[in-house]
């Protein structure tokens, strides 16, 4: 792992050797498997105009989420604090990322950020206007307007076998591992000391976080080909 500085630096060198396509690539590949960290989508939102353009998307924004969820039931000291920032005090973040998704995604990426524990109420206060500047549609979820018809979740076709397809390898085959990684890093000793097992662990929370949340979404899920509908 390497800092935020060291992140701009790897990305300057490859961009001196016509390599960045490569990096995009890593990218927006370890973004779709939740496996980035903060330091990254730092970089990633903060050369969004430039360098990370082609990264910059709305699966940034859940990503964003996640890190800051998990890092706030994890046990230890914080390590998405320099993220919570950029999220606040970049005005233009958040638009730059609503602007890019369609509504529907808007929607349940505002949804999400309001149930999120990291902000307190003022904090949500000041995101969402951001949000709703960028996108109207989503001023329901403050005023109300929408309580009944949230019960469903309108999302693309491709979207819910997204979603279904990857609750479908959480259950079947990524909790499977990690419950035997954690087995294994039992057997070596001192769990207070033993770095294996706190990351298995760690990563146990994420798993168990994010098929609730994909079992939820999924159930409350209606596929449909018209966007924003």
């Amino acid at each position: 792992r390497v800092g935020a500085r060291g992140v701009t630096e790897i990305a300057r060198l490859l961009v001196e050797r016509t390599e960045l396509p490569a990096l995009a690539v890593h990218l927006r590949s370890a973004i779709a498997r939740r496996a980035l960290g903060p330091d990254a989508l730092i970089w990633i939102c903060r050369e969004r105009s430039n360098a990370a353009h082609d990264v910059f998307s709305p699966e940034v924004g859940a990503s964003i989420l996640n890190l800051l969820e998990n890092d706030h039931l994890a046990d230890g000291p914080r390590k998405t604090s320099r993220l919570q920032t950029l999220m606040t005090e970049d005005k233009k973040l958040l638009s730059d990322l609503v602007s890019i998704m369609d509504v529907n995604e808007a929607r349940n990426f505002a949804r999400r950020m309001l149930e999120c524990a990291v902000f307190g109420e003022l904090e949500k206060k000041s995101l969402m206007a951001r949000v709703i500047k960028a996108k109207p549609e989503t001023g329901e979820l403050v005023s109300g307007e929408s309580s009944k018809r949230e019960e469903d979740l309108l999302v693309s076709w491709e979207s819910l076998e997204r979603k279904k397809t990857e609750l479908d390898d959480i259950i079947r085959n990524r909790i499977p591992q990690n419950t035997r990684e954690i087995s294994v890093a039992r057997e070596h000793g001192d769990l207070r000391e033993n770095f294996e097992y706190k990351s298995a662990k760690d990563h146990q929370k994420y798993l168990n976080n994010r098929k609730t949340e994909l079992q939820k979404e999924v159930t409350r899920a209606r596929g449909t080909d018209v966007k924003g509908a």
